[in-house]
């Protein structure tokens, strides 16, 4: 029996992918997960898979410097007596270095970095701690195969064979492919349910790129007036994107949605999933989306073209090419249903095929497999 002890900066809320890369074989596996900031809610699933979880709940920033804290981890660690540890995040991965040097028992670091990718320059501060840190981890992780070359890029006396990739998995099973898309738009206000609705996923933050998708649209909507907008999410930017929106004079057919919890119900109601965002992990929006037989246009990224690798499932924009955005929308709001269907079945075969949970699962029970065994 492997034991893993997952360690998280922060409990946010119920977590799909975490629940998923828990959910390991329990003939083979004892699984515990370690949140060092925030507390139970009762709204925590991942508990439901006979994972032992506890909640530090540490106050203030997690530095380095905070060594009680560390050592009250790195006794957490000896009392729980792991074959392996993984650390989710740049602030996990710093913070659990530093507690290694406490710990008494001495099992494998595994770091998972969801997020450090192109376009994301690390500073020189980052660095040197990521100099540190990386150090004491047996392996680097990134959920995308790009990741991989953004990590050794940016990152100091890195010993290249410690990085890998498994690429993030959703379950398809948990999306609404059964439910028709009249029924799916009967959640939305009753003036966008016979419009051609392009719609996007995440927060509204500057990375996301909102704004290129907002302008783009207020152009095809002058030339197609039957399409609307979907945006689902919330975020800082949500009176910004609101403002623009009514100077471009389309609020009426850009619908904000906020934060939802019936996202899947949802992504069966659009035509089209638009995601021009400036750089990412290996989105799990956009692999719901197209698990939803909903065709993408994404932006031209590394990550994506992981996923969208066929003119025949959607297409690729740079992020910051306007013309090309609107060029692209209005190509597919004229597309005749039989292609729109073509292109969403293939989107959903890709990821039935390369994205599931199941491969996810697989891949991480195969790397603790090979350092543990």
């Amino acid at each position: 029996m492997i034991k893993v002890l997952h360690v998280v900066k922060r409990y946010r809320g119920n977590y799909p992918l975490l629940n998923h890369i828990s959910s390991l074989d329990v003939q083979r596996f004892e699984t515990q997960i370690c949140y060092l900031q925030g507390e139970e809610d009762a709204q925590n699933k991942i508990g439901e898979n006979g994972v032992g979880v506890y909640y530090f709940d540490f106050g203030g920033k997690l530095t380095a410097h905070r060594l009680g804290l560390a050592k009250q981890l790195a006794g957490y660690i000896d009392e729980v007596k792991p074959d392996c540890v993984v650390c989710h995040l740049e602030k996990a991965i710093t913070f659990t270095s530093v507690a290694k040097n406490f710990a008494k028992c001495q099992p494998k670091y595994i770091g998972i970095i969801h997020g450090q990718v192109g376009n994301n320059k690390l500073s020189l501060k980052k660095k040197i701690k990521n100099l540190f840190a990386f150090s004491a981890f047996e392996k680097l992780i990134s959920v995308s195969k790009s990741g991989v070359d953004d990590i050794i890029e940016q990152n100091w006396s890195l010993d290249f064979s410690k990085v890998g990739a498994i690429q993030n998995g959703i379950d398809i099973s948990c999306l609404e492919q059964n439910l028709n898309s009249s029924d799916a738009r009967a959640l939305l206000p009753e003036s966008l349910r016979d419009k051609f609705i392009f719609g996007t996923v995440g927060r509204l933050v500057t990375k996301k790129n909102h704004d290129t998708l907002i302008r783009a649209f207020a152009k095809v909507s002058t030339q197609y007036s039957y399409t609307a907008l979907l945006i689902i999410g919330d975020g800082p930017l949500k009176p910004k994107l609101v403002e623009l929106a009514a100077s471009l004079g389309i609020s009426d057919k850009v619908f904000f949605a906020g934060q939802r919890e019936d996202v899947p119900r949802l992504l069966r109601a659009l035509d089209v999933f638009a995601f021009p965002t400036w750089r990412e992990g290996l989105p799990l929006s956009l692999l719901e989306a197209m698990a939803s037989s909903v065709p993408p246009l994404v932006s031209d990224i590394p990550c994506h073209q992981e996923v969208v690798n066929s003119p025949n499932i959607g297409r690729l924009i740079a992020p910051n090419d306007f013309s090309g955005w609107v060029e692209a929308m209005s190509d597919m709001c004229q597309l005749p249903d039989s292609k729109l269907k073509s292109l969403g079945a293939a989107s959903y075969h890709r990821i039935e095929d390369q994205f599931s949970h199941h491969r996810m699962i697989r891949d991480y029970e195969d790397l603790f497999l090979s350092l543990c065994d």
